[in-house]
């Protein structure tokens, strides 16, 4: 799985798990330059990104019709859900350590949950 290189290309790319042998999720570490970063991406897989290092970079986001303005501080968390159209990341100040974790969908269905979940679950993680 190499979600990262689809949403923000080879650039920034520090270290990766790709040949590691995961099974269930993949990571990669990376910096971003200031500007936007990323652009109308439909997420295949949930993406959790954890800023390891923070910088006070002002990061705007705006994705499946919700808009955040949020500063980059070390242990802040972004959620996107897999199948969220993300319309725009934009950086004010490069960053210099995001953590990507990529979680495929096939973790949140119902044969690995046990249970039945709505198709819009994944939709309203916020």
């Amino acid at each position: 799985m190499r979600a990262g290189a689809e949403k923000y290309g080879a650039t920034g790319l520090l270290l990766s798990s790709a040949d590691r042998g995961w099974s269930g999720l993949s990571a990669e570490l990376r910096s971003h330059s200031n500007g936007i970063v990323a652009w109308k991406f439909t997420q295949p897989h949930t993406e959790v990104s954890v800023d390891i290092r923070g910088n006070g970079s002002v990061v705007r986001r705006q994705g499946g019709g919700i808009f955040e303005r949020t500063v980059a501080e070390r242990g802040t968390i972004w959620l996107s859900p897999a199948g969220i159209l993300d319309d725009f990341v934009e950086l004010s100040d490069p960053v210099p350590g995001i953590l990507h974790i990529y979680l495929p969908s096939s973790l949140f269905s119902s044969n690995s949950l046990g249970i039945e979940l709505d198709k819009s679950v994944n939709a309203s993680l916020r």
